[in-house]
């Protein structure tokens, strides 16, 4: 959501503002950039979306083809010398002018709690031998230390947004994953108080959400996040699903607050600068019907 600052079209030209390099780019909030499809969000994309094919593949067929695409995917992108990702986001979210990146930047692996699932699915499979489960867990080990010692992995565990919850849903992934099961606990117990009690109001609704240009993109990001935080805590014995503070806050509440927006019943009178499709709850539904 950042462009140069002598974008015209944006409005944002400012006495700061180098009319000649557009230094420093300047927040337009909802309003994707083009040029950031062309670094590490693109391929970053195609790499989950090919695991998760092959591994679905190959755990329905038992077709070896299948798994060996899969694990040839993970390496290229964690572990092969050439062309693996170095176990940090340093430079992710970097704003030309601004910084060199930020906590924010996590949001971009938010989804790889997906590629852990599908890495069980590959359990058993000739191409996901014991010596490339132990190199991912290694990078992996060493992603969750960046993430929980790093001033960028600080600042995003300190957001009291979608940040927040999808920093307490991967970390988690990634430290079970990789046998740092008390990482996951110490995460999961925090969640109530750090999370639930900040973010979500004891009517349901979520705010900091609501406020975005995309509200209605947010708030079902943010639940979304809190039903994968819920699934991850739970194999630390913590339950999320039934849990609600004094107040009445819950991740039921906020499920119910946008059930009647969702079914039409109610108007949406939040900003969306872009269209949405309440389709996109479906699969909130879904894990709902189960958990509640």
């Amino acid at each position: 959501y950042w462009w140069p600052c002598n974008n015209g079209s944006l409005e944002h030209i400012f006495k700061e503002c180098d009319k000649k390099t557009g230094l420093p780019w300047v927040r337009h909030d909802g309003v994707h950039n083009p040029i950031t499809d062309h670094f590490d969000s693109t391929p970053n994309g195609h790499m989950q979306s090919a695991v998760k094919t092959f591994s679905i593949a190959y755990f329905f067929t038992g077709n070896e083809t299948f798994a060996a695409e899969a694990v040839k995917t993970l390496r290229r992108w964690f572990l092969d010398d050439a062309t693996h990702m170095n176990p940090n986001l340093n430079y992710g979210q970097m704003i030309p002018g601004v910084c060199d990146g930020r906590g924010i930047g996590l949001i971009d692996t938010a989804s790889w709690y997906a590629v852990i699932d599908s890495m069980a699915l590959l359990q058993g499979s000739q191409a996901y031998d014991s010596a490339t489960q132990q190199a991912m867990a290694h990078w992996f080990s060493n992603y969750t230390m960046w993430i929980k010692t790093s001033k960028n992995g600080k600042d995003e565990s300190n957001a009291k947004n979608n940040h927040g919850t999808w920093y307490d849903t991967q970390i988690q992934s990634f430290a079970l994953m990789s046998g740092q099961g008390s990482v996951a606990k110490e995460i999961a117990d925090m969640v109530p108080d750090k999370r639930i009690k900040v973010e979500i109001k004891p009517d349901g609704q979520m705010p900091m959400e609501e406020a975005r240009t995309k509200s209605k993109s947010y708030c079902t990001f943010n639940l979304r996040a809190f039903f994968n935080l819920a699934r991850v805590s739970s194999y630390s014995g913590v339950d999320l699903w039934n849990y609600s503070t004094s107040e009445g806050s819950s991740i039921r509440k906020a499920f119910d607050w946008m059930v009647p927006f969702a079914l039409g019943k109610k108007t949406w009178t939040f900003k969306q600068i872009e269209p949405y499709s309440w389709g996109e709850m479906f699969e909130l539904f879904r894990r709902a019907s189960i958990e509640f």
